[in-house]
């Protein structure tokens, strides 16, 4: 809040030095609820600079600025992997909360890898091992990994930076709902 308590209960005993020294700054704020929050990670953007979350939040506002001006990023699970798959992606964006499951599957009678993303709880149970091409059952499953090492492997293959981004902020939120939390 605006008060002057805060740096009374800073500057006295009553704070444990452990915690003491994890104090980067004080900051007044004009609301003591939720939006005082807001408020505090706003005007503490100087001093927070190097943590995580002004990081994540300084990528999503770019990504935000470039899909307004419909021109550098790309979202959705089609588009990114397709960003992805020739080149031009330089950095990915994935959502932590992206629950997805990738196998990896070999069909011996097509001799043939392919990859299988499984994205709910009734896909998952639903799943055989059956080729995509021939159908056939000849299939051996080489690897089950979760989606954002899936795409991990993919960023590594073409020198692309792969971000994280949790939904803990109002930023990290709005990427997860309204871009279904992929984007490059």
């Amino acid at each position: 809040g605006p008060g002057s308590t805060k740096k009374f209960f800073v500057e006295t005993d009553l704070l444990d030095y452990r915690l003491k020294n994890k104090i980067l700054g004080l900051l007044d704020t004009g609301y003591t609820d939720e939006s005082g929050i807001r408020e505090l990670v706003q005007k503490s953007e100087e001093i927070l600079k190097d943590t995580d979350m002004m990081k994540e939040r300084t990528i999503i506002q770019k990504f935000f600025e470039e899909i307004a001006k419909n021109s550098l990023a790309v979202y959705g699970q089609k588009e990114t992997e397709e960003a992805i798959n020739i080149g031009k992606a330089r950095e990915i964006i994935l959502a932590e909360e992206i629950p997805w499951i990738v196998i990896k599957l070999y069909c011996e009678k097509c001799d043939k890898d392919f990859e299988i993303i499984l994205k709910t709880e009734q896909e998952k149970e639903e799943f055989k091992s059956n080729c995509p091409d021939c159908q056939g059952n000849r299939t051996e499953i080489i690897e089950e990994i979760d989606y954002l090492d899936y795409m991990l492997e993919k960023a590594n293959v073409i020198g692309a930076k792969l971000t994280i981004i949790s939904s803990d902020t109002q930023e990290g939120e709005q990427f997860f709902k309204g871009f279904g939390g992929i984007g490059a």
